[in-house]
Parts: C-alpha cells; structure tokens; sequence
C-alpha cells in the first residue's frame, strides 16, 4: 500500500505532484487544492516544461513522503491528525505542511491576508526537499544529528546577531535581521 493510499480514507481528493501529495479534506474548496498545486509544481518545475528542475529535491519529497495536508480549519486538522496518525504504518514516516482553506487565496495576497500556499509549501520543499539533498548547505539541524550546522544556518546566525534556540527578547544590536513570531522555532 502506497503513502497516498493510506492517506485516502482521510481526505476527500489526493493529488500528486512530480510524486509529492497534496491531500485535502471535503472543506477546502476545489480552486484551494488547485491552487495549492499550481504552487508545487511551479516551485519544482520553475521553467514549466514539465520535467522537474532538481530531481534530487524530489526524490528526497518523495523518500521523506512529504505532503501538504489541507483542512478547512486548525481545529479539523487537530482532530483529524489524531486519527491520521493511528492509521499510517510507522514505516511510512511522513513530513508534512497543514495548510487551512481560509489562509488559501488563489486570487493572491491583499491587505485582506496574505497567501499562506506561498510559505507553507514553500517550507515544504526546501525543508524535505533541499536540506536533504543538500544537508551542507540547507540542512537543519533536527533531521540531520550530525552536529554540524549547515551554511545556511550559519548566515542565519550571523545575521540573527548569534544561534538562538528560541526568539530572544532583545537581538543583539550586530543583529540585522530580527524576527519575533514566537511559533518559529529554529
């Protein structure tokens, strides 16, 4: 049985993107999935002749069975996550972005809000897909365990001021790029 067929009995529709899985639950509208694979495809296919730009990006997707997981609310994801997480074989270890119907906008971002498809997914290929193509450059500390931090992590440090765990309350005054959202982590 395959990630996406054990993913099945969860979601109302499951799409495939150069192997990776968009599935999404009965509340999030049809233009919401497709927008949402409008993005994938767009950020691993960026010249669109329908071959993937960096075929190690998506063999590492697809190894680490990454997904974007749409609901309609934090709070139908929490539900059905617990669930989720019973069904699906340990083997089949899985990472994955949830992504909500409201912070979905395939008209685009406004001062209405901002569309949420663009950063989630965005997280998704760049931390299942490049910091394991390229866990010297991309890695993350987490997933890696091998004591070393990547060159991306090292300018991130410089440019935080120093390697913080979590946000700190003050950046050093050296620090040229602050960010404060707290649910963050490192």
């Amino acid at each position: 049985m395959t990630f996406a067929d054990q993913l099945r009995p969860h979601f109302d529709s499951i799409d495939d993107v150069f192997g990776v899985t968009i599935a999404a639950s009965r509340a999030v509208g049809k233009d919401k999935r497709a927008h949402a694979a409008a993005i994938l495809s767009e950020y691993l296919d960026n010249n669109e002749d329908g071959i993937a730009d960096n075929p190690a990006v998506v063999r590492e997707l697809k190894q680490h069975n990454a997904a974007v997981l749409m609901y309609g609310t934090p709070e139908e994801a929490d539900a059905a996550e617990k669930t989720l997480e019973r069904s699906i074989s340990e083997k089949d270890f899985f990472h994955s972005y949830h992504l909500f119907d409201d912070e979905t906008r395939p008209e685009g971002s406004s001062p209405d809000g901002f569309d949420a498809a663009l950063e989630e997914i965005l997280h998704l290929v760049t931390e299942t897909g490049y910091a394991f193509a390229y866990p010297e450059v991309f890695g993350m500390e987490e997933f890696q365990n091998s004591g070393t931090t990547s060159k991306l992590q090292d300018a991130m440090d410089i440019a935080r001021g120093g390697s913080f765990r979590t946000v700190p309350k003050q950046y050093p005054d050296e620090a040229w790029y602050r960010y404060d959202d707290r649910s963050c982590d490192y």
